[in-house]
């Protein structure tokens, strides 16, 4: 049965963790949380009469497509937003007022809190409290119902990069189309095959467009005139060079018209007041950033490498950066040439 991991006792746990770590020179927390992650997003997609979801971000990237080598650690899932709010479906966001786009965010806000906490949270509690007894598994929900932690009982020896809590990142303004059914597996299901593991069977969002959301919220990032230092945020900058080298970063380098739509969906639901996406659609995207950012993002790096959040050997830190460089240029020559086509 898929669930004996969590019927061994803490002692037995170790054991198996500890063994899959020297056998595969993973950490063990990585590994425990894996399966944690696995477990989450199992329960989370098996939710009956929900509006649909759909699984993306470096953690998709990961376990999905194996577009990045690294250990991608929180579920960043969208809830489609014409199915919160069905009078969306024949709407033309650019087309709508700016009151009239704040009032269909501020309504999406409010259903997404609404299913968050009336809905996903009591199903993963039980499900939660019914795999390990009741209270030790802590879910905490924030006020938003956008993020929903689960705090597992660990039982791996600790690295410090990672937290024993699963995150689950939900976003209430976006489609969930186009997208496809997978079947996520554990690592250490590959590591120890004679033992069953949890598996998901979850709906995940299309690459390419995964990549000009993290494009675009990269530039975000490089335009403010003062930038925000959240932690654990290089994990954008790495996935994007890495999908720069992928098949996938090569069809959406010839699909500016889904680059077009995302910056028009994010202008709508995710506009800020001092920095904007016009850049995006000009040839002026920005990838590179200013100095102060850089710091902070080689030191979060480092953090990523010291807790071996990568299944091989990580690049360098300059490599990233020069792979970022030529794809900000290769954006901007790719987006030019479609304005160029356009305009004829």
């Amino acid at each position: 049965m898929s669930e004996f991991f969590f019927k061994l006792d803490s002692e037995e746990r170790r054991e198996v963790i500890q063994r899959a770590a020297v056998q595969s020179g993973m950490a063990e927390d990585v590994l425990e949380k894996d399966i944690w992650l696995v477990w989450t997003l199992q329960r989370l997609f098996a939710i009956p009469n929900v509006p649909q979801m759909a699984f993306k971000g470096g953690t998709a990237l990961s376990k999905v497509f194996g577009a990045i080598d690294r250990f991608s650690e929180d579920v960043d899932v969208s809830v489609d937003y014409r199915q919160l709010m069905p009078e969306l479906y024949d709407a033309n966001l650019a087309s709508m007022s700016k009151g009239a786009r704040k009032k269909a965010s501020d309504n999406l806000r409010g259903l997404l809190t609404k299913l968050s906490h009336d809905v996903l949270v009591p199903h993963i509690e039980v499900a939660a409290d019914t795999l390990m007894g009741k209270g030790a598994c802590q879910i905490e929900v924030d006020a938003s119902g956008e993020k929903i932690r689960l705090h597992y009982p660990s039982v791996a020896a600790k690295g410090g990069y990672l937290k024993d809590e699963v995150l689950i990142e939900l976003g209430g303004r976006n489609p969930t189309e186009p997208n496809q059914t997978r079947v996520l597996t554990t690592e250490i299901a590959r590591i120890l095959p004679v033992f069953e593991w949890p598996t998901a069977e979850v709906a995940v969002l299309n690459p390419t467009r995964t990549f000009w959301e993290k494009a675009t919220l990269i530039h975000i990032e490089c335009s403010r005139t003062e930038p925000k230092f959240g932690d654990r945020i290089f994990r954008h900058w790495y996935d994007l060079s890495k999908l720069a080298e992928h098949e996938i970063g090569a069809e959406a380098l010839v699909n500016i018209t889904l680059l077009e739509n995302v910056v028009k969906h994010k202008e709508a639901f995710y506009a800020y007041s001092k920095v904007g996406y016009d850049g995006c659609l000009s040839g002026a995207l920005r990838l590179v950033p200013g100095k102060d950012l850089l710091d902070v993002l080689a030191g979060d790096y480092r953090g990523m490498i010291e807790q071996r959040m990568f299944s091989g050997m990580p690049p360098d830190f300059a490599l990233i950066i020069d792979r970022i460089k030529r794809l900000e240029t290769e954006i901007n020559r790719a987006v030019t040439a479609f304005n160029n086509r356009a305009a004829i």
